[in-house]
């Protein structure tokens, strides 16, 4: 079961994300929010970013609002959106900004709940 419950998003530019857990109450108010996803079975929500088109910064939340990382995506990729993936507890698809690489644009990478640190694992189709 998650510690954060009734999670609550507006979009825009400033937006705002809002969660409880337990009795405390969660609020966040950033600049051109784009995505928010709950990953309760790591109790973080995620937040993707920015003022273009595709996000340019994917941050992570504990229960209690505080923040864990920021990260720019991968060096020659743009974020594209949050996902589940089969093989790991939290990811975000990113496309390639400077071609096909393998044989694929749009790439799967996990996501370290720690550090932010991400690893490229599988094509997204």
């Amino acid at each position: 079961m998650s510690l954060i419950e009734e999670l609550q998003f507006t979009p825009g530019s400033p937006g705002t994300v809002e969660w409880k857990s337990g009795s405390h109450w969660a609020k966040l108010i950033l600049p051109a929010i784009q995505q928010v996803k709950l990953y309760d079975s790591q109790d973080l929500v995620l937040i993707l970013s920015g003022e273009q088109a595709c996000p340019d910064t994917l941050s992570a939340y504990d229960y209690t609002g505080q923040m864990l990382f920021r990260v720019p995506p991968p060096e020659g990729f743009a974020f594209s959106y949050l996902t589940d993936h089969c093989q790991v507890p939290i990811a975000v698809v990113a496309g390639s900004t400077d071609g096909q690489i393998d044989g694929w644009y749009d790439w799967h990478f996990s996501v370290n709940p720690q550090t932010g640190r991400l690893n490229r694992i599988s094509p997204a189709y």
